[in-house]
């Protein structure tokens, strides 16, 4: 959806005068939907109606659920997610600049600061919206964004987040690790790494516990040949990394990327009929797959448990699901409502 004239004061509307407090979160919802396409980025961003957007976010009296959404939809403006098919471009990079500056002038990096304090609505997303605004700080100078048009709160933030960005540049394994996680390779990092794990352990096991006519014999290290062990790991290591890639990163990224082109009707049937055909092959395939690496399941369970241990363990905005702040909202309407009586 392409933004179009008077649609962030129809939107803004929703969320300040529906009645139903459903309504009011669809509305920022919709906001939200509409920042995540790069198109949208600068006319929403040069909307002289964003001071409103800012200033529900900022409200103590606005749910819970709006502030946060509101905040993330703001956060997307200043970010560009990693998509294979759809490079960042110079221009798109051009257009950064500016909404880090307009998003700079209406103080939200201070927003961002904030709620990352408040364990409700705190996200991952607002500390890496902040890092890339600060890092347009580091890479065009203090002149751009201009010192003067900042408030002094967020200049003052922008440049402790950029000086912890130049110290973290100096080290070598900080700069990878970050931008390994922000690329998204995480997963197939521990489905490979689990992949590993779960052939080499299941090929040791069955070996061991495998005797010479094939029945099943008390475990013995003597029976185990680490040649083989070393294959297993390493053909499991491999399927358990490619499917992963083959479908969550190549598929995944084809279906978005198409699936924004096609409008409903005739197309749309034949674009889900195309989708749902192409894994037909995968019938015949996976058996092969089978063949080559038998323990390839085992390892994906291995290494998909290994991911999410580790998105919990680093807070993820994932696991910060929204039904939380909506019964907070519930519960101060249902207070208000005791108190108006």
């Amino acid at each position: 959806v392409r933004v179009e004239n008077g649609y962030l004061q129809n939107i803004l509307a929703i969320i300040t005068r529906a009645p139903a407090p459903e309504a009011k979160n669809h509305g920022a919802k919709m906001l939200e939907h509409l920042s995540l396409r790069p198109r949208n980025r600068l006319p929403l961003s040069r909307d002289p109606l964003m001071v409103q957007v800012v200033q529900l976010a900022q409200s103590s009296s606005t749910s819970l659920y709006i502030r946060k959404t509101l905040s993330v939809a703001l956060a997307n403006l200043a970010l560009h997610e990693f998509q294979l098919f759809s490079p960042i471009s110079d221009q798109e990079k051009a257009d950064l600049v500016e909404v880090h500056q307009r998003l700079s002038q209406l103080g939200v990096p201070s927003l961002w600061d904030n709620l990352l304090h408040d364990p409700l609505l705190a996200r991952q997303i607002f500390k890496r919206a902040i890092h890339n605004t600060a890092g347009t700080l580091v890479q065009h100078g203090p002149a751009q964004p201009s010192p003067g048009a900042i408030p002094t709160q967020d200049m003052a933030l922008l440049h402790k987040y950029a000086q912890t960005m130049q110290h973290e540049e100096q080290w070598t394994l900080v700069r990878w690790k970050n931008s390994f996680v922000n690329s998204g390779l995480a997963l197939y990092l521990h489905t490979s790494i689990g992949g590993a794990m779960w052939g080499f352990f299941e090929n040791v096991r069955q070996q061991g516990i495998t005797g010479a006519e094939g029945k099943r014999v008390p475990f013995q290290w003597q029976r185990v040949v680490w040649r083989k062990v070393a294959m297993a790991s390493l053909r499991t290591s491999l399927v358990t990394g490619l499917i992963p890639i083959y479908f969550v990163g190549l598929c995944v990224s084809l279906y978005n990327h198409f699936n924004k082109q096609v409008d409903g009707g005739e197309r749309r049937f034949y674009f889900t009929f195309g989708t749902a055909m192409s894994l037909l092959p995968w019938y015949y395939l996976l058996p092969v797959v089978e063949r080559f690496s038998p323990y390839w399941i085992g390892g994906h369970v291995v290494g998909f448990m290994s991911f999410f241990t580790w998105m919990r363990l680093t807070e993820h905005d994932m696991f910060k699901i929204d039904r939380t702040l909506l019964m907070h909202d519930a519960k101060r309407r249902r207070e208000a409502d005791g108190q108006s009586r």
